[in-house]
C-alpha cells in the first residue's frame, strides 16, 4: 500500500509540489513536537490545530500534483506566519519559541528556490513583520537576540537559494562550448520573445546557420579545431549583434539567431555583417515570423531556405 503511494507522489507531482508538501509535513512535525511538550491546555490546543492546518495542507499539495498553483505554495507560507505567530505568542518558555524560530530559514530557502526574487522577498519580509509583531508580545525579551541571529540566517538563506536557482537555470540553458544558449534555452527565450513581439506587435525574425563542410574540418584537423572554429565565430558574431539578440547552438554546428524588433531584410544585412566579422563560411536561412505562428513552424521554413543556400555554398 505504501509502495503504491510512493509511487503515485513520484508520478503525479512536480518538484515544487513535493517540496510544498513535504515542507507542510514537516512543519506538522514540529507541531506535533509542540503538542507533546505542552504545559497547558491551551498550548495543546493550538498545537494539535496547527498540525492538522499543516497536513491537510500537505495532503491537498500532494493530491493537486502538477496542477498546484504557485500562489497555493505562498498562501502555505502565510497560513505559517499566521500559525507560527499563534504558537509564539502562547510559548509558556523561550525555548518554545526558539522552536518555532527554527521554520523560518526552512521558509526562506523554499522562498528563494521556487519564487522569483522580488515575491520571495515580499513573502519573506511579510512573514518576518509578522513574527516581530508576535515577538513583541511575547513576555520573554531573551528571545530577541536569537529572533536577531535567525532573521539574519534566514535572509542569508532567502538570497543565496535565489542566487544558486538562477546559476542553475543558466547552466542548464547554456551550451557548455561556446556559451550560447542550448536547445532547452532556445526554447524558453524564443517563447518569451514571441509573447513579447505580439504584444508589442513587432517583427521578430529568427536565422538557421549549419557551417559549410565542418565535417572536414574535424576530420582534417581534429575535434578540437573544429569546437574552436565554432568558439570563434560566436564569439565574432557577439561583437556585431546587439545585447538584446539571441544566439542558440541547437546541434552539432548548427545555431539558430533570434533578433527581435528587425525586419527579414534588415536580418538579412545582419547576416552579411556577421560573414565579414570570421573567417568561417556557412549557410544561412532567415525568415520573420508570420503573424499567428509559432517557432518550430518558422524554424521549418529557415531551414529550407538555409539547405536551398547551402548547395551552391558547398559545390
Amino acid at each position: 500500500m505504501f509502495d503504491s503511494i510512493r509511487h503515485s507522489i513520484r508520478e503525479t507531482n512536480t518538484p515544487f509540489s513535493r517540496v510544498t508538501g513535504i515542507a507542510a509535513l514537516v512543519v506538522a512535525c514540529s507541531t506535533i513536537v509542540d503538542a507533546i511538550t505542552a504545559k497547558d491546555a491551551n498550548a495543546l490546543l493550538y498545537a494539535l490545530v496547527a498540525t492538522g492546518i499543516a497536513l491537510g495542507f500537505a495532503g491537498f499539495t500532494f493530491s493537486r500534483g502538477a496542477s498546484l498553483h504557485p500562489a497555493v505554495g505562498l498562501i502555505g507560507v502565510l497560513i505559517l506566519a499566521a500559525t507560527l505567530c499563534v504558537l509564539i505568542i502562547a510559548a509558556e518558555s523561550p525555548m518554545l519559541v526558539t522552536n518555532n524560530f527554527l521554520l523560518i530559514p526552512m521558509v526562506a530557502v523554499y522562498l528563494g528556490w521556487f519564487y522569483p526574487t522580488r515575491i520571495a522577498t515580499a513573502a519573506f519580509l511579510l512573514l518576518m513583520l509578522l513574527v516581530t509583531i508576535a515577538v513583541a508580545l511575547n513576555p520573554f525579551e531573551s528571545i530577541w537576540t536569537v529572533y536577531t541571529n535567525v532573521f539574519l540566517v534566514s535572509a542569508f538563506s532567502l538570497f543565496s537559494s535565489g542566487f544558486l536557482q538562477r546559476q542553475l537555470n543558466t547552466l542548464a540553458a547554456t551550451d557548455v562550448l561556446t556559451g550560447a544558449l542550448n536547445r532547452r534555452g532556445f526554447e524558453r527565450v524564443s517563447t518569451m520573445e514571441v509573447a513579447r513581439a505580439t504584444r508589442l506587435g513587432e517583427p521578430l525574425t529568427l536565422a538557421v546557420i549549419d557551417f559549410d563542410n565542418f565535417k572536414e574540418i574535424n576530420d582534417s584537423h581534429g575535434h578540437a579545431a573544429g569546437d574552436q572554429e565554432l568558439v570563434d565565430a560566436v564569439t565574432a558574431w557577439r561583437s556585431v549583434l546587439r545585447p538584446y539578440d539571441w544566439i542558440s547552438r541547437t546541434g552539432g554546428d548548427e545555431f539558430v539567431l533570434l533578433l527581435a524588433g528587425i525586419t527579414e531584410n534588415e536580418a538579412t544585412a545582419t547576416i552579411n555583417r556577421l560573414r565579414e566579422s570570421h573567417r568561417s563560411s556557412w549557410s544561412a536561412g532567415v525568415v520573420s515570423l508570420i503573424p499567428g505562428e509559432d517557432v518550430q513552424s518558422a524554424l521549418r521554413r529557415a531551414d529550407a531556405l538555409l539547405y536551398a543556400n547551402k548547395k551552391p555554398n558547398e559545390a
